[in-house]
């Protein structure tokens, strides 16, 4: 079974990436006019995801860990057209990445934090060179600008966390 805040954080990203969800048992299901995309658990900590790679051939299958599906999935909801995506073997970004390398979180994440509290925004393009950030409803969607760099990540936010960092 996927895990709750794995399930959440995947319906978040469809929604980000402008595909539809819907369930077919323990199966999600996201698609949109190219993809067609099937997560389901295959066994503890491990997700299958299933998706098209051309109008003609049967679905390719790949199975990555739960703390890894975000990668895979980010790259197959960004594409523009119908290809196979590369598995990368790589460390996941944390947050502490991002603000650590990428001097304008010192002043995107306060913006952040102000928009947050006083506007209910839902969505901040928190901008990086090498990482970038978007906040969506929540949670920040990490990415790796470099080929076969760090891998993808989606991390829920917690200001007094991101706080605490900002004192160190």
């Amino acid at each position: 079974m996927i895990e709750p805040k794995i399930k959440q954080h995947i319906k978040l990203l469809a929604e980000r990436f402008g595909h539809s969800l819907s369930y077919e048992g323990s199966r999600i299901l996201l698609f949109n006019e190219i993809n067609a995309i099937s997560i389901t658990s295959t066994k503890k900590e491990r997700i299958e995801i299933s998706y098209n790679v051309d109008q003609t051939s049967p679905q390719e299958a790949i199975e990555v860990g739960n703390e890894t599906v975000y990668d895979p999935l980010i790259q197959l909801l960004k594409r523009a057209f119908l290809h196979p995506i590369t598995l990368r073997n790589s460390s996941i970004i944390q947050l502490s990445d991002f603000l650590s390398e990428e001097r304008i979180a010192r002043k995107t994440i306060p913006e952040l934090k102000h928009e947050w509290l006083t506007q209910q925004i839902e969505y901040k393009n928190l901008g990086g060179n090498r990482f970038e950030a978007e906040f969506f409803k929540g949670v920040v969607i990490l990415t790796d600008d470099l080929p076969d760099a760090m891998l993808s990540n989606v991390v829920d936010v917690n200001f007094d966390d991101l706080n605490t960092f900002f004192e160190t």
